[in-house]
């Protein structure tokens, strides 16, 4: 690290402590970093008295102009007053230093998820749930990227092929997987789905009314989970939170590559998802069993974001080690795992 940068780190850390202490009412015995990244930083704090918070800094940044901090602690509030108690407790915002102290939660990662786990987790989308029919969220938007309708998750899909296509011509590879097995896959799920939505009753064009929709953490899985000392399970991260059809919720949690579920451990929060949606959306099943093969398609599109230079710059300041090609590699076999499950639904 240069003298510059490391002087401009002082500075910075500097600020947010005499912010924090602010938010915090006393003064800032330690400031531990937990993780640094190109969209937000965390770090524990403990103050002069011995208490403990998680201080989240959300920096601006060009590329991304939407509120995470309004976004997350506006969500954080609204769960917490609903009674869903299992998100850290929001202790104070500065929104003029873009940072904010919530509860802090002592445990370790979820590594390996069993079935108490995925109990943990349908429990707290069941409560999510609860709470969206309670009209608390009429003042959330919509989450990042929601797919209120099944026509918006092919639109999206289609605008991440473009982008692939047009960002990455020299990656013969590349394109050879997208014009000879993911477009076609497409071509073939979209047809499926809108078929099957048609058989329901369901229109595959038009999003789904706002009383049917869930209120959804938007990158909701272990991932973004603490496991407590007594076994309980903390969910974090709601920057993308807001409105969202619970079948993207329910396919996304069963697909993330970030935590490869088991066939019956996904399966065993389908059951549950069908128990909490089933009594307001007919066919809740088979709709996700339509859908989620676009879903699948869709991360296909999300795993090889490496081959962008901003995603991977981002990734690169969030410390990733690997080499570039390295990670192409890995990338590119999942997206072919992706597109052989959608194919195969």
């Amino acid at each position: 690290m240069s003298h510059s940068t490391a002087q401009q780190t002082a500075m910075r850390d500097a600020s947010l402590v005499s912010a924090a202490a602010m938010l915090a009412g006393g003064p800032i015995e330690d400031m531990a970093s937990i993780k640094a990244g190109n969209n937000n930083a965390v770090y524990r704090l403990t103050t002069g008295n011995g208490n403990r918070f998680a201080l989240k800094h959300y920096p601006a940044t060009a590329s991304d102009p939407r509120d995470r901090l309004g976004t997350e602690y506006t969500a954080v509030e609204l769960m917490h007053g609903g009674g869903v108690d299992e998100v850290p407790a929001p202790r104070g915002k500065d929104e003029n230093d873009r940072i904010a102290l919530y509860e802090w939660v002592d445990g370790t990662p979820v590594e390996t998820p069993d079935t108490a786990d995925i109990d943990a987790a349908a429990d707290f989308m069941a409560r999510l749930w609860s709470i969206s029919n309670k009209g608390a969220g009429d003042h959330i938007a919509a989450a990042s990227e929601a797919c209120p309708s099944g026509a918006e998750v092919v639109r999206q899909i289609e605008a991440r092929l473009a982008r692939l296509r047009a960002d990455c011509a020299s990656e013969a590879d590349l394109l050879g997987l997208l014009a000879d097995a993911l477009a076609p896959a497409l071509k073939a799920a979209e047809a499926r789905a809108r078929t099957a939505y048609q058989s329901m009753g369901i229109n595959f064009d038009k999003p789904l009314a706002r009383d049917l929709q869930t209120m959804s953490p938007s990158d909701f899985g272990f991932h973004n989970a603490i496991k407590r000392k007594d076994g309980r399970l903390t969910f974090v991260d709601f920057e993308y939170f807001g409105w969202d059809d619970p079948a993207k919720l329910v396919s996304d949690f069963r697909l993330h590559p970030g935590m490869a579920l088991s066939p019956d451990l996904a399966d065993r929060f389908l059951i549950a998802a069908a128990e909490t949606f089933s009594g307001d959306h007919p066919a809740f099943t088979a709709r996700i069993h339509a859908v989620e093969p676009l879903y699948a398609l869709r991360w296909a599109c999300i795993v090889l974001n490496v081959f962008l230079d901003e995603p991977w710059s981002r990734r690169l300041a969030a410390g990733e080690t690997r080499n570039r090609e390295t990670v192409k590699r890995q990338q590119f076999e999942k997206a072919e795992a992706f597109i052989a499950r959608a194919v195969a639904a």
